[in-house]
């Protein structure tokens, strides 16, 4: 984190994430074999980017506030937005298939490192 800081902590479990996930859309019945590699792009991910929301919602609360804002911090990352995540992605996955709603999170992550 001292490295990268902040922002580019983020938006480098953004652009793994990106690649993890349009590399599910690329597997094939002969090339599942690479499930494995993409799926180590997932400790990227998601340490990379918790251990930066964590320190800069440390960084940014006021003294004695500090369990207050990780608790919230906590509730919006895996209720709200995994909650909202699996019904749009549930939607989109029955009604479009798995390729349009990997390749639509990955149009969704791009825009929001814009």
């Amino acid at each position: 984190l001292h490295f990268l800081g902040f922002r580019g902590a983020v938006l480098s479990s953004y652009v793994s994430y990106m690649v993890r996930v349009y590399g599910y859309t690329l597997l094939t019945k002969h090339t599942v074999h690479w499930i494995y590699a993409l799926e180590m792009l997932h400790g990227i991910t998601f340490a990379v980017l918790w251990i930066a929301l964590v320190d800069e919602a440390r960084r940014i609360t006021p003294p004695g506030w500090s369990s207050t804002v990780q608790s919230l911090l906590s509730a919006m990352y895996q209720s709200f937005g995994m909650g909202v995540g699996a019904i749009l992605g549930g939607f989109a996955m029955e009604y479009y298939g798995s390729v349009f709603m990997f390749r639509g999170a990955v149009v969704l992550a791009s825009l929001l490192v814009l």
